[in-house]
C-alpha cells in the first residue's frame, strides 16, 4: 500500500507492506531511494519472512529520489552523514510518525538499512528514536560523533570482508564505540563478499560492488533472526 508520510518537517514516499503482527519495521533502501523494484523487493522478502509490517521509505522527500548517484546522491549523503548529530534528532521526530503507519509504538519499532539505508538505520539507533533493534547491511557503520553513554537499541551489523567502501578500519571504530558504552552488538562478517553483496541489478563482475548470492542469503536470514530473537 502506497503511503504518503507526513512528519514535522515535510512529506516522503512511503510504501507498507503487511503480513502481519509480528513483528513492525522501518526498511531504509540504497542511495537510489524507496521506488526501486530492489527496495520493493526487500522490503516485501521481509515483511513476508517476519509475518509482520514493514515500512518501506526514504529520507529524501515527497518525489525526491535522485537520479543519478554522483550529481544528486553522493553529494545529499556526505552532508547527511558528516552531520550526524541533526540526523539524529530527524530521525527521533520521525520516529512516533513510523510508529503510527506501522500501529505500533515506538519502542517495539526496529530498523533495518542497506548502504546508504544502513547508516540510517545505525544513526536512528544512536538517536533518541527509542528503537528496538538496528540492522546495517553493507552500510557505513560508525558515526563522526560516537554514542557517549549506552541506550537500549542492540545493534547489528552485517558486512562484507571485501568491501572497498567501507573498510574494516571502519568496522572496528564501531566496534570500539559499542565496546566503550556497553551497548548490545553483535556483527556478521560475511566473508569475501564486496560492497551492495544484496543487489542483484548489480550483476557479479563489477569491482568493488557486486552481487553474492550466498552473502546475500545470509544477510537475509541473519537480519531475520536478530528481528526475531
Amino acid at each position: 500500500m502506497q503511503l504518503i508520510i507526513t512528519a514535522p518537517d515535510g512529506q516522503y514516499n512511503g510504501e507498507l507492506f503487511d503480513f502481519g503482527d509480528n513483528h513492525h519495521l522501518v526498511y531504509f533502501p540504497d542511495w537510489e531511494g524507496c521506488k526501486t523494484d530492489y527496495a520493493v523487493r526487500k522490503a516485501e522478502q521481509l515483511a513476508m519472512a517476519l509475518s509482520g509490517k514493514v515500512l518501506l521509505t526514504d529520507i529524501y522527500g515527497m518525489n525526491n529520489q535522485p537520479k543519478n548517484y554522483g550529481i544528486h546522491a553522493d553529494p545529499f549523503i556526505r552532508q547527511t552523514l558528516s552531520n550526524p548529530l541533526a540526523l539524529r534528532e530527524k530521525m527521533a521526530a520521525l520516529a512516533p510518525v513510523y510508529a503510527e503507519c506501522l500501529g505500533t509504538t515506538q519502542e517495539q519499532l526496529s530498523y533495518a538499512g542497506v548502504c546508504f539505508g544502513g547508516s540510517i538505520a545505525f544513526e536512528t539507533g544512536r538517536s533518541e528514536a527509542r528503537a528496538e533493534k538496528v540492522i546495517s547491511i553493507h552500510g557505513t557503520p560508525s558515526s563522526p560523533s560516537p554514542l557517549q553513554q549506552a541506550n537500549t537499541t542492540q545493534f547489528l551489523l552485517i558486512q562484507g570482508t571485501n568491501d572497498p567502501h567501507i573498510p574494516m578500519q571502519e568496522v572496528n571504530r564501531f566496534a570500539d564505540e559499542m565496546a566503550t558504552v556497553g551497548n548490545d552488538w553483535q556483527v556478521s562478517l560475511l566473508g569475501n563478499a564486496q560492497h551492495s553483496f544484496t543487489k542483484e541489478e548489480i550483476g557479479t563482475g563489477g569491482y568493488g560492488s557486486r552481487f553474492d548470492s550466498k552473502a546475500n542469503q545470509r544477510a537475509f536470514r541473519y537480519t531475520q533472526a536478530f528481528i526475531e530473537a
